[in-house]
């Protein structure tokens, strides 16, 4: 057996009865994994009853179950820890079950612990906390949920070549990055100068963004930015700092009836951090280039917007939840590669692709 950098971690602990979660140490041995804390009794894990729920992708933490359901957790929020946890176990695997009553449960209690952790942690770290630890099944249903509260059925876009252009460029971009655990939906629709990324891999693509684009690679651009969101889970944890606990829940139980808001509202809470904004740009346009596609669109359309700010009322909607500015275009220009590549979508007339919706 290789020796790992460390066989100590720290790591959080969450009892599955309780809503809190517990700092402790967590040790690799030969067998199984040990735990202890300041306030939780030393326990002891065999590798053969251990689970890897979470922590394959890129940006999240590791979480380690075990027993017939996922109400009792630990999790390490370094990734350096899963290589070290499979030099000891190499038999590990990866699920995710569906959600039980115990997992509700809870949920429930987690969510009621937003509001009181928010005083002593933060809205940021509560956020963070809770959406390491959600199935990508819930993040699913409060992606549908947003959707369908910004993009309701009387608005979608009825237009084939719409849908099919934009759905081969996401395509395009996830190809060059299979081990997503996300799958990527796209709903185009009639609306303003914008584009939102929900939880679970859901995009929305208003036409007035088409309308300013120019070409497949600008389009391309903002469509790599928002994945990255989805990707690192920014909009999930957005939501959980702002949204109230009835209407998570009511959300990841998919009851939308009881989820209607204000659209203006939900696009204010989706509004990402500076530094989010500032890694899905990076990750947007490693992405991009890992696919072949010309990065220049996305500094070209981030130009854009920074032109626009100020300039047209339309602009208003984008420049809320992306603030787009000449620095930020001006730093993706500065790390675009320099290798060249063929056009997206050459045989694609453009024109009628950015032309708005007519149902």
């Amino acid at each position: 057996m290789i020796q790992p950098l460390t066989d100590v971690w720290p790591a959080l602990y969450y009892d599955g009865v309780t809503p809190q979660r517990q700092d402790v140490t967590l040790r690799l041995g030969p067998g199984d994994v040990s735990v202890e804390g300041e306030h939780v009794e030393a326990l002891r894990w065999p590798y053969r009853e251990i689970r890897i729920a979470q922590g394959e992708y890129a940006g999240e933490p590791v979480r380690l179950e075990r027993g017939e359901t996922s109400a009792v957790a630990i999790v390490v929020e370094d990734r350096r820890f899963l290589e070290a946890f499979r030099q000891f176990s190499p038999d590990s695997e990866r699920t995710e079950r569906p959600l039980g009553w115990r997992q509700i449960v809870l949920a429930l209690l987690a969510l009621a612990a937003t509001a009181f952790g928010s005083y002593f942690w933060g809205a940021q770290t509560v956020g963070r906390a809770f959406a390491a630890v959600i199935p990508t099944s819930w993040e699913q249903r409060l992606g549908a949920a947003a959707e369908n509260a910004l993009a309701p059925d009387e608005v979608r876009c009825d237009d084939p070549d719409k849908q099919a252009a934009i759905e081969a460029i996401v395509s395009r971009i996830r190809e060059a990055a299979p081990d997503s655990r996300y799958e990527y939906t796209v709903t185009v629709a009639r609306g303003p100068m914008n584009a939102f990324a929900a939880p679970g891999g859901k995009i929305v693509v208003f036409d007035g963004l088409l309308q300013i684009t120019d070409s497949a690679e600008e389009l391309a651009g903002v469509l790599a930015h928002e994945i990255q969101h989805v990707e690192q889970r920014h909009s999930t944890q957005a939501l959980f700092r702002q949204m109230t606990m009835s209407a998570l829940l009511s959300a990841a139980g998919g009851d939308g009836g009881a989820w209607a808001l204000d659209s203006g509202l939900l696009l204010s809470t989706l509004a990402h951090m500076r530094a989010d904004e500032a890694a899905a740009d990076r990750e947007g346009l490693k992405a991009l280039e890992a696919a072949g596609i010309d990065g220049r669109g996305m500094v070209k359309v981030f130009r854009k917007f920074a032109n626009f700010e100020g300039a047209l009322p339309s602009a208003a909607s984008y420049l809320m939840t992306h603030p787009a500015s000449e620095g930020r275009a001006a730093q993706l220009e500065a790390e675009l590669s320099q290798v060249e590549n063929q056009p997206l979508l050459p045989e694609t007339a453009w024109g009628k692709i950015r032309r708005p919706c007519r149902n």
